[in-house]
């Protein structure tokens, strides 16, 4: 679920900062930079893990401060494909069951993921009909309940800035992630426990 990523970027040091130790005000740069960011076709940034290389300053003409490359890792949030994962029932609509893990929102299990006989019912709830000896059982895909998803599929989009969006009440999602749920054992958890 969770990567350490090489990554190099160029950090710029602002005089105030000279006096500071290096490596903590490249850390606070980059860190804010980066964390909780989407990197395209990486991942949710997460945290700095650690710099690995710090090449040679620079200053360019008419600035007071210096640039600096620096290599370094970070940990990345980039569930690998088929990983089962457990989550909480955040919403569900027509367009599917909407999960969030606390800190990532944009996971969806679309209708054609769920097992068959799951239909949308009037609360906007999904219901597994699930056939037993005795009959058939309702069982509903209830709020905030934890619920076990394969991983299928992540769509990563390119995002401009809020100004550059044209239609503002419609946010693009730069990185989603899409489960399943179609298989034994995947669903609430409380019905396999």
């Amino acid at each position: 679920m969770f990567v350490l990523s090489m990554l190099k970027d160029i950090a710029k040091v602002e005089p105030r900062k000279f006096a500071q130790d290096q490596l903590s005000v490249l850390s606070a740069i980059l860190d804010n930079k980066f964390a909780n960011k989407v990197v395209v076709n990486l991942g949710l940034c997460i945290s700095l893990y650690d710099i690995t290389g710090v090449e040679d300053s620079y200053i360019l003409a008419g600035e007071g401060g210096y640039h600096v490359r620096v290599n370094f890792r970070f940990v990345v949030f980039r569930p690998f494909m088929n990983e089962i994962i457990v989550g909480k029932v955040k919403s569900s609509g027509a367009d599917g069951i909407h999960v969030t893990l606390g800190f990532f929102d944009d996971i969806i299990i679309p209708p054609d993921k769920m097992r068959p006989m799951t239909t949308l019912g009037e609360e906007q709830l999904w219901i597994w009909h699930y056939d037993t000896e005795a009959g058939r059982a309702d069982l509903f895909f209830d709020l905030d309940e934890q619920i076990r998803f394969k991983v299928i599929d992540e769509v990563f989009t390119e995002v401009g800035p809020p100004s550059t969006i044209p239609d503002p009440g419609k946010e693009e999602i730069p990185y989603k992630i899409i489960g399943s749920i179609d298989d034994d054992g995947l669903g609430l958890l409380k019905w396999w426990s």
